[in-house]
């Protein structure tokens, strides 16, 4: 089996602040010192590095935390700064805390240095496939983070190749992965996909992916990566095309309301054909009321006279 070999180029042409490597891909982790406001609770009067942390900093972690623009890894070199922002920690002078009228916590500075992921749009980045679909080919970048390129971010040469596995052989793969599982094997590299996709000159695309980040969403404090394999400039025309005009929809469309055109004049002409039963039958008991009456006041007269 042909393996594609990994290309340098970037993708999409934006402008990232990030470092590259010697292997140009862009280096993404950065220290970050940052200052905070924070409050301690009075449980940790006497140990309020140990509040800071478990209150306000380990919360942070792997996380998308704004004011660092990153996901934090991790947080060292705390110090408490006090009611001075710009203040440094000097163990011969107590920092001063500010309590606020009636309430028991402590308000005051800090200063933490924060490890940060920071992708920015146009690095270059490497990922492990895990999974691939006619719509998209997602990735892992360092065993963490989710990467999604989607259809129109693929170049147009690629081609996915469906699995042809047959339905009935559905349980016996199941009994096999579970086999594997069970020994240990290491030839499953991740989930199992819909099939693979293939470059234009035929190779299979598995293992680690080259790609540029095209956009960073943040969800909940959580960060989704939108990756890019396309050529500085180059857009995916045909797709774009194909959503402009959807012929195909717009005649599923037309059918469907011709259909329905249809169904509601049966019903009109059922619903008439319901009524007018209705007014025939309405009419006939009427009628047959009327003759039951005639006949009683029949009946009764003649009794009448019987008696006289």
């Amino acid at each position: 089996m042909k393996r594609r070999k990994q290309s340098g180029g970037g993708l999409v042409a934006f402008s990232s602040t990030n470092p590259k490597d010697e292997n140009n891909l862009s280096e993404c982790f950065h220290k970050v010192t940052t200052h905070l406001y924070v409050s301690l609770a009075p449980v940790y009067t006497h140990e309020p590095l140990k509040g800071v942390k478990q209150q306000h900093l380990d919360p942070l972690l792997m996380s998308y935390f704004p004011p660092a623009e990153g996901v934090v890894l991790a947080h060292y070199n705390l110090r408490l700064c006090g009611q001075d922002e710009k203040s440094s920690q000097n163990e011969e002078l107590p920092v001063m805390a500010r309590i606020m009228y009636d309430s028991p916590f402590a308000y005051m500075w800090i200063s933490v240095d924060l490890l940060v992921w920071k992708p920015m749009p146009g690095d270059v980045l490497e990922g492990w496939i895990n999974l691939q679909s006619p719509s998209h080919i997602g990735l892992l970048v360092h065993d963490t983070f989710n990467v999604t390129i989607k259809r129109d971010a693929i170049p147009k040469g690629w081609v996915f190749i469906p699995n042809q596995a047959d339905d009935d052989n559905v349980g016996e793969d199941a009994e096999e992965e579970d086999n594997t599982n069970d020994k240990g094997s290491s030839d499953q590299s991740g989930p199992r996909s819909l099939g693979h996709w293939i470059d234009e000159t035929g190779c299979r695309i598995d293992g680690k992916l080259r790609f540029t980040v095209k956009s960073l969403n943040v969800s909940a404090r959580i960060v989704s990566v939108q990756g890019s394999l396309l050529k500085p400039g180059e857009v995916r025309e045909d797709l774009t095309k194909l959503n402009a005009h959807p012929h195909h929809n717009t005649n599923q469309d037309t059918t469907t309301s011709k259909k329905h055109v249809k169904f509601e004049n049966k019903d009109d002409d059922d619903d008439e054909s319901t009524s007018e039963s209705v007014d025939e039958k309405t009419d006939n008991n009427s009628a047959a009321n009327d003759d039951d009456g005639k006949v009683e006041y029949g009946e009764s007269d003649s009794d009448a006279n019987d008696s006289d």
